[in-house]
């Protein structure tokens, strides 16, 4: 799972069950192992510390807020302007 502001740059690889943490930056090259966990700038790779049950619920809550957002958010346009179509 790449987090939300992660950068990961070429020819990175990052494995099956690791995690990149938000505002992490992955350089050029780094193979982030699988279960392992990068954090920081430049990321730091700590191996065995992703968990699966983190991944899982991550994804779960990130889920469920697009759905909310996409029921519930509406447009606000400018007051008093009528948006153009096409």
């Amino acid at each position: 799972m790449v987090a939300n502001g992660a950068i990961v740059l070429h020819r990175s690889v990052i494995g099956t069950g690791a995690i990149v943490a938000a505002n992490a930056v992955v350089l050029y090259d780094v193979d982030v192992p699988p279960g392992a966990l990068a954090v920081g700038a430049p990321a730091t790779i700590k191996p065995n510390r992703a968990r699966m049950e983190e991944i899982t619920n991550g994804v779960a809550k990130y889920v469920a807020r697009a759905e909310r957002y996409r029921r519930e958010l509406r447009r606000i346009d400018t007051p008093g302007k009528q948006r153009k179509q096409g």
